[in-house]
Parts: structure tokens; C-alpha cells; sequence
């Protein structure tokens, strides 16, 4: 009976062992294999055999070349607003720095007058020395002219090796991708003979025939020492030669404002609109030359990935056929092993004879065996650990399980509604790096519901210079035709989203470089921003202040905000979500005696005040000149957990304004308000240059302290990651 019963009680152990074990051992195979397939999808697939195959297959890649060419050039991908720098700034400098002083001395304009002659007298006198003095004043616009033909030119190259190096499917065929950058260079440097030929000529038709009718009146200006009764060609003097010197620059400069804006056009038209339009024309009529040894010659893959194809297809067709074998067989085997278990005890019973201690040395033989079994399955239990891990992190990330479901009748007047929106957006943006960090595309993207579910539409990804992730997305409103406009007076038509720092290796590095940036009210100098602050502009100056909204949180709160200010200096008030912004100071907030809190914040104010007006002295600037007096009219809505070290202080930074309001020392406290107390004591030390205002400076805003408002992965920590996920519909005290 004893060996009976503990060859039940250990098949019974055996069996629940086994069954708590599969399915961790199920999850990391179909882990595994969704891993293997994102892998060989991102390798590409097998090269086709067929001539015609192989010309598909490069005609489509020169086509996904070309339309991440074309997203460059239309702004959806950084890197095209280079052209306007061109054209803004760089040829009208180089046109203000030729001088005419040597074209237009005394001792030339004498020598070419007097030798003047021409076959229009009557129109211009001495017509020939006009033509002369203006032609060779003129013909030096021809090098601001070709140089910013080559500047456009070398735009559009770099532009070139950019989109080489961001389409993955030309890396699978080094020979292929170089093919499609020295054709696009080929095609270009065709199109800039074309457009400096264009843009010469524009400069030697202004030479080659003058505007007579600037000149008309010329002659008959007495008040200017002309004297009608005088013969012309007797009043060569000083006086008269620098009234045409005065005349020629007069009409040089006209033809200079003229030209400064038809050279970009002649440019715009013969570059950079037919690479938007020829480029991939000129790659097809390109391959339709080639014989098939060079098309077979573009799509030798390097061997490297062959290899690294072949090797995950064995792997995948592995872990396949052990999650069929699994599938199958699981439970059967749990019969076998029980079977196998009571064979092993039953030979233990017969070895020991019936022995009185038998049964002792069962159990112990026993206790061996199963821990031999679970030496077998330990290993999988870091794996199945891992699996969990991002199990977790995923359902954080899903739209399904945290986001506004009940969200499906969006009332745009709603203040809370308007809120989750404009969260949901920034959490987008957070689980869009995720995706691109763990390599999730396609039905395996976390991010789409995010805005999907709003009926908004990714425009653009927001990508940092510097390490390539995505800090930020350009959502565009587009309501079903079932919505009346009544239900979207208030909604957006674009939203600019951006995220907080995140704690993982990938990104880490440079979104901690700019919360030091914040730190140090650096923020304004880096890339990552001038980024932002350009697809800010660029979207204001299309649709309006009125139509677009900025989101952020935390360390993109405070990226929103400072884009926000810069628009309101401008005169653009654009509606802004700011989500746990930064507030850099001493944490007076968590302060919990009121008597204490209170004066500290009183002495500060009274000693920035004081530092301010030592700073300023007589040379304060009046209300209509004062920067902080025009933020007044942009009214921000920040959101601000109390409980956060971090944002808190906004709390106390405006009730402590209202509070010196009651007591009478609002004067005071207006001008407290609009410095910083760090940077005034620099001034007054006189240390250094003038320190940027700091970002938590607002003359007004709508705060709400929310109760719980976490969201994305707060930067700024030190410690193990947190991840954060916003509470879409918190407590609020107003």
C-alpha cells in the first residue's frame, strides 16, 4: 500500500509540475517564432530567379527610394526646409555683400560716358554708357546667382545619401544601393546645368536690355542740375556724373529686388520640382538599358544576410515544428510520464525485497528523481520570467486595456474630454518609440489605436538628429462624415504630440542630455527642439494658431511649452496640453507647515524683486514692449500632480501669486514673477552673459492638480525604470 500510494502521489506531483511548466515553455516558443518572422521580414525576401522577377523586384525598391525622397522634399521627413535657408537667407546675404563701388567710381563712369553712343538717343543720353555702366555692374550678380544653384544642388545630394541609408530594403544589396545613389547624383547634376543655365540667363537678359522707361524723365530734371536748354552732352562735370552714378545703382538695385525672387523660382522650378517629378523616371528608363547579368549583378546579396536568412528559416521551421509537436502530444505525454513513474517506483519496491525500510529509501530515491526533473525544466525559468515581463509591459501599452473606451461620441467642449484626447495622442507618441525600439510593426504596433480610435491620422514621425528615435508625432483630425459640425467646432485639425524621457538603453543617452539642457534653461539650443520649433512654424503659418493644439509631458511638456512661447511672442496663441511640466526649483511645495511655506515664498519674492529692479534699474521696458506682458494673452492648460517633486511647485508658484494679491504686495509679486532668482543674481554679479528665462515663467495658465496623473516614462529619475501610464479620467481639485 505505501508503494502504491507514493507512486500515485508522485505521478500526481509529476503531472501538476509539468502542467504549470507548459505553458511558459508554449509562450516563449511563440515568442520566438514571432521574433524569427519580424526578423526575416525586415531581411527581405529571397532574390527571384526570373529576369522579370528581378526586374520587379529593383523597380519596386528605386520606387520606395523615391517616395522617401519625395517625403524629404515635401517636409513629411526632415532635412527639405534646408532649401528655404537657401533662398531666405544665404542668397539675399551674398547679393548685399557685392559692392558696385569699383563699377561705379568717378574715373569710370567719366571714361564710359564720355565714349557713349547707341542706337536709342533719344530715349536714354548718353545711352551706350548707361548700357556699359549697368552691365558691368550686373554681371556680378552671376555668382551669388550659380551659388545658389550649387547650394540647392548639394542640398538635394545629401538628401540623396540620407534616403539611401533610411531605405532598409537597399541595404540588403550593397551593389543595388550603390547603383541608386549614382544614378540619382547623375540625375541631379543634370538638372543643375539645366537650372544654372536657366538662372545665368535671367541675369543677362537684365543686362542685355535696359528698362527705358525708368530713364525717361532723366533729362528733364532740373531740380537734380539738369538744365533743358543746355545741350547734354556739354554737362559732363562731377555734379552730373554722380547724378549717373546715383541713377545707375538706383536702377541696379530694382533689378537686384527683381532677380531676388526669380532666381528661386528658375532653381525651384529646373531642381528641385523635376527631382520631385523625373527622378523616378529616369531610374526606370535607367534599368530598361540594362541587359540581365547586371540586373543579376544589382541583386548579388551580400552573403552575410543570405547566410543570416538560411540560418533563421532552420530555426523557424524548428520552433514550428516543436509548437506542432506540443500541441499535440502535451497531454498524452503526461499519461507516459505517470506510466513511467509508477514503473520506477514499482522497481524500486521489488528491488528492496519488501524491506521495513523500503519505504524510506522510495521517498529518498524518489525526492532524487524529481529533482533531477526539475533541474531539465529550470532553465526555461529565466526565460519564461522575461516572457512575462514584456507580457506586462505590452498590456501597459495597450489601447484596450488602459485607453478611453468610452470615449466614442467625442463632445470637443468638454474639458475632460479634450484632456484624454490630447493624452492619448502623447502616449502615442511614447509607444511609437516602443514599437520602433522593440521592432513591432505591422498588426504587432501598439501605437495605431492610440489615435486611431479619434479618427486621427499619423502625418509624421518627429525623429531627434542625434540618435534617430521618435520624440514627437504630427497627428491630422479627420472626423467621419457622420459628424456634424456642430460636434467639432472646438476640435483640433492637427495635433503636435511629445513625449517624456524613457528610461531604456536606445533612447536614454539624449533625452537625458536634454533634461540637463532643461536644467541649465539650455533647452532653445538644441537640435531635438529646432526640430520641433520648424514643424511648429511650418504647421502655424499653413492652418493657423487656431487650428493646431500642442501636447506634451514631462520632458516634452516642457518642449510644448517652450514652443508655445515662442509662437505667442509672434503673435500666435496656439492651444497647448502640458502634462507634469518641469518646475526646477527648491521643492517649497512639499513643505508641509503653511506658516513656513508661506514666507519662504515671501522672501523670495522680495528678493527677486529687489535683485530685479538692481538688475534693471531705469531700463525697464514698458508693458507693450515686455515679452512677459504679450505671454499674458496665452493661456496654457497644465496638468500637475501634486505628489510629483518634479511639476509640484506650479502649484504654489500660483496660489502664492494670489495670496500676495490679498495682502497687497501684488506689485511685488507681478515683478518676482517674471525672473528668475538665479538668473537676476547672475546679472547683478555680473558673471557671464544674459541667462535665458527659465521655462516655468507664465504670466497665466489653466492648472489643474490632478490627483494621479502619471503618464509615459517620467525622465529625470535615477533608480530602475518606471513606466507610467496616464489615468484618463482622475480626480481632479481645481
Amino acid at each position: 500500500m505505501g508503494s502504491e500510494h507514493l507512486a500515485k502521489m508522485l505521478s500526481k506531483h509529476l503531472e501538476t509540475v509539468i502542467k504549470s511548466r507548459i505553458p511558459g515553455i508554449q509562450s516563449l516558443i511563440n515568442k520566438t517564432i514571432a521574433e524569427l518572422e519580424t526578423e526575416l521580414s525586415r531581411l527581405g525576401k529571397p532574390i527571384a530567379v526570373d529576369a522579370g522577377g528581378k526586374l520587379y523586384t529593383i523597380m519596386e525598391i528605386c520606387r520606395l527610394f523615391y517616395q522617401n525622397y519625395r517625403e524629404h522634399l515635401d517636409g513629411v521627413r526632415p532635412g527639405g526646409d534646408k532649401v528655404y535657408n537657401v533662398f531666405d537667407n544665404q542668397l539675399p546675404a551674398a547679393l548685399k555683400r557685392l559692392q558696385f563701388d569699383k563699377q561705379l567710381s568717378m574715373e569710370n563712369i567719366r571714361k564710359l560716358i564720355t565714349e557713349a553712343d547707341g542706337y536709342q538717343p533719344h530715349l536714354i543720353a548718353p545711352e551706350q554708357g548707361y548700357r556699359r555702366l549697368i552691365e558691368s555692374t550686373l554681371i556680378t550678380i552671376r555668382g551669388p546667382a550659380e551659388a545658389a544653384v550649387d547650394a540647392i544642388h548639394s542640398i538635394l545630394k545629401d538628401l540623396v545619401h540620407k534616403t539611401v541609408s533610411e531605405t532598409p530594403e537597399l541595404k540588403q544589396y550593397p551593389a543595388l544601393r550603390v547603383e541608386v545613389g549614382n544614378a540619382a547624383i547623375e540625375f541631379l547634376d543634370r538638372m543643375r546645368e539645366q537650372s544654372k543655365k536657366a538662372t545665368l540667363q535671367l541675369v543677362d537678359m537684365e543686362c542685355s536690355y535696359l528698362t527705358v522707361d525708368f530713364f525717361r524723365k532723366l533729362p528733364q530734371d532740373v531740380d537734380k542740375g539738369g538744365n533743358p536748354t543746355q545741350s547734354i552732352f556739354d554737362r559732363y562735370n562731377d555734379s552730373y556724373l554722380r547724378r549717373i552714378g546715383t541713377t545707375v545703382l538706383s536702377y541696379v538695385n530694382m533689378v537686384c529686388a527683381s532677380l531676388r525672387h526669380s532666381i528661386p523660382k528658375s532653381i525651384v522650378y529646373c531642381q528641385v520640382r523635376e527631382a520631385k517629378r523625373s527622378l523616378l523616371d529616369f531610374f526606370y528608363t535607367e534599368l530598361g538599358k540594362l541587359e540581365q547579368k547586371r540586373l543579376s549583378a544589382l541583386l548579388n546579396e551580400d552573403p552575410a544576410i543570405m547566410e543570416r536568412r538560411s540560418a533563421l528559416a532552420k530555426r523557424l521551421e524548428l520552433y514550428r515544428s516543436a509548437q506542432a509537436d506540443i500541441d499535440a502530444v502535451a497531454w498524452s505525454n503526461y499519461g507516459k510520464l505517470e506510466e513511467d513513474a509508477l514503473s520506477c517506483v514499482g522497481f524500486l519496491a521489488i528491488s528492496v525485497g519488501g524491506d521495513v525500510d523500503g519505504s524510506a529509501s522510495i521517498c529518498m530515491m524518489s525526492r532524487t528523481w524529481i529533482k533531477s526533473f526539475r533541474l531539465r525544466i529550470s532553465k526555461h525559468q529565466e526565460e519564461g520570467t522575461r516572457i512575462v515581463n514584456a507580457v506586462m509591459a505590452s498590456e501597459r501599452e495597450d489601447f484596450g486595456l488602459l485607453g478611453p473606451l468610452h470615449l466614442n461620441d467625442i463632445d470637443w467642449t468638454n474639458a475632460h474630454h479634450r484632456r484624454s484626447v490630447a493624452a492619448s495622442l502623447v502616449e502615442g507618441v511614447y509607444i511609437l518609440e516602443r514599437d520602433r525600439q522593440e521592432n513591432r510593426q505591422g498588426s504587432q504596433a501598439l501605437a495605431p489605436p492610440w489615435w486611431e480610435f479619434f479618427h486621427f491620422n499619423l502625418i509624421r514621425k518627429l525623429v531627434d538628429d542625434a540618435d534617430f528615435c521618435i520624440f514627437g508625432a504630427i497627428y491630422e483630425y479627420k472626423p467621419p462624415s457622420s459628424h456634424s459640425n456642430d460636434s467639432t467646432d472646438r476640435s483640433p485639425r492637427y495635433v503636435i504630440a511629445f513625449r517624456g524621457t524613457i528610461t531604456k538603453p536606445d533612447s536614454f543617452s539624449r533625452d537625458f542630455e536634454l533634461d540637463i539642457h532643461i536644467i541649465r534653461n539650455g533647452l532653445h539650443q538644441t537640435s531635438r527642439f529646432e526640430i520641433a520649433m520648424q514643424a511648429v512654424r511650418n504647421m502655424v503659418a499653413t492652418v493657423g494658431d487656431s487650428n493646431v493644439w500642442l501636447a506634451g509631458h514631462s520632458l516634452g511638456a516642457a518642449m510644448a511649452m517652450l514652443a508655445g512661447k515662442t509662437m505667442a511672442k509672434t503673435g500666435n496663441f496656439v492651444e497647448a496640453f502640458l502634462f507634469n511640466p518641469p518646475f526646477l526649483s527648491a521643492p517649497i511645495e512639499r513643505i508641509k507647515d503653511k506658516k513656513v511655506k508661506h514666507g519662504l515664498r515671501i522672501a523670495g519674492s522680495v528678493i527677486t524683486a529687489g535683485l530685479a529692479l538692481a538688475a534693471k534699474g531705469n531700463s525697464l521696458r514698458s508693458r507693450s514692449e515686455d515679452p512677459f506682458a504679450v505671454l499674458s494673452a496665452w493661456t496654457p492648460c497644465l496638468f500637475v500632480n501634486p505628489a510629483d517633486h518634479l511639476c509640484s511647485e506650479y502649484v504654489g508658484y500660483f496660489e502664492h501669486r494670489k495670496k500676495m494679491e490679498e495682502i497687497g504686495a501684488g506689485a511685488i509679486e507681478r515683478l518676482a514673477t517674471q525672473h528668475s532668482l538665479g538668473g537676476l543674481f547672475m546679472s547683478v554679479v555680473g558673471r557671464g552673459t544674459e541667462v535665458a528665462e527659465p521655462l516655468h515663467l507664465l504670466p497665466s495658465a489653466n492648472l489643474t492638480s490632478v490627483l494621479l496623473l502619471v503618464l509615459g516614462e517620467l525622465g529625470l529619475k535615477s533608480g530602475n525604470e518606471t513606466r507610467h501610464v496616464l489615468e484618463l479620467n482622475p480626480k481632479i481639485a481645481i
